[in-house]
């Protein structure tokens, strides 16, 4: 297993690798650089750009080459932010207003969304259903006019059918008072159990997200100060939730338990009290893949420049080495990492 990673340049992006570095045919706008991501279906590596028409590139070698797929049918513009891969499913979509594009057999195919709510995010199961998370238009939830919802289609042409959080009264009650319960912003069913998440509804005062279990039996937890970056599905059971802070929640026989990265990921990178952020994180059991930025907390003699790096971990987290480094100062930011199979 090998790891590879993105690299945006002010000259153009890179993805880059133990083997080297493959530039990108074209320049990506500072602004638009987040939109960057990779993504592992199969046996190949998906790049996300930032062109919503044409929102992915196509790898067969692992990154050595890049091909472009189709662009999405019609005009108006599309947010690359709204693309996917679906790894269970094999196929890759893009959210178009009430319209599902799914790429399947060398082609876009539309797909309608449901229409009694407003669908943030969708997931494709390994049967290919599909399950649509947003918020439903609703007075039930004070101060706000929405609330969680999510929809599920067993297959193309059946009807939706309501899998919305089923909390209990003490879990609604205390998610409503901490903001999570007004909207759902991403969804999950690569395994079982299906799950989704949402972020608070002030924001910018508690960036605090919350993670819904789905089913007959709902639960939900809150990650107090810390946001969701990559849900992991590669051990058995409960999948792993990994947060920009370098937080790993996993759920054991009774309750999710919470350790940190961060100290691992200081270390290695010689980064004392600076503030970390994970951009993007790939798992593979206790093989991990970390691409993190490292700011200085605040100005002054002697700090030194922001950078950001590709760390691994071999033991689950315990400790890390650097594998690849950008300096902002160069004008280059590593903005995501995936594992390669081979």
């Amino acid at each position: 297993m090998r790891w590879v990673a993105l690299e945006w340049r002010h000259d153009g992006a890179r993805v880059v690798s133990p083997s080297g570095a493959v530039a990108l045919p074209w320049v990506v706008a500072e602004n638009e650089r987040y939109a960057l991501r990779l993504a592992v279906g199969g046996e190949r590596l998906w790049l996300r750009t930032a062109d919503g028409r044409r929102p992915f590139m196509l790898s067969d070698d692992g990154g050595a080459s890049f091909r472009e797929i189709d662009p999405v049918p019609g005009s108006a513009p599309l947010s690359a932010f709204e693309a996917k891969v679906h790894r269970a499913a094999g196929v890759v979509s893009i959210l178009d207003g009430a319209t599902l594009w799914v790429h399947a057999h060398g082609a876009w195919v539309p797909r309608p969304l449901p229409a009694d709510i407003r669908v943030a995010d969708v997931s494709l199961d390994a049967r290919g259903g599909l399950w649509c998370a947003g918020a439903a238009a609703s007075d039930r939830i004070p101060g706000e006019t929405t609330e969680a919802a999510v929809r599920f289609q067993e297959h193309l042409g059946a009807p939706f059918v309501a899998r919305s959080p089923r909390l209990g009264l003490a879990d609604a009650t205390r998610t409503i008072r901490d903001g999570g319960l007004a909207e759902l912003r991403a969804v999950d069913a690569e395994g079982e159990p299906v799950v989704a998440s949402s972020i608070c509804s002030w924001l910018l005062d508690d960036s605090s997200s919350f993670l819904f279990v789905l089913g007959d039996h709902a639960e939900v937890v809150r990650f107090g100060g810390e946001m969701i970056r990559t849900i992991d599905r590669s051990l058995p059971g409960a999948p792993r939730v990994f947060t920009g802070e370098g937080g790993v929640w996993q759920r054991d026989e009774r309750r999710w338990q919470h350790r940190s990265l961060r100290a691992a990921l200081a270390r290695a990178l010689d980064a004392g009290g600076r503030h970390l952020l994970v951009r993007g994180l790939a798992a593979r059991g206790a093989d991990l893949a970390a691409a993190v930025e490292v700011a200085p907390e605040g100005a002054g003699v002697g700090v030194p420049a922001a950078f950001t790096a590709v760390c691994l971990s071999r033991d689950d987290g315990a400790s890390f080495t650097v594998a690849a480094r950008a300096d902002f100062a160069d004008g280059a930011e590593l903005q995501d990492v995936a594992w390669l199979a081979s």
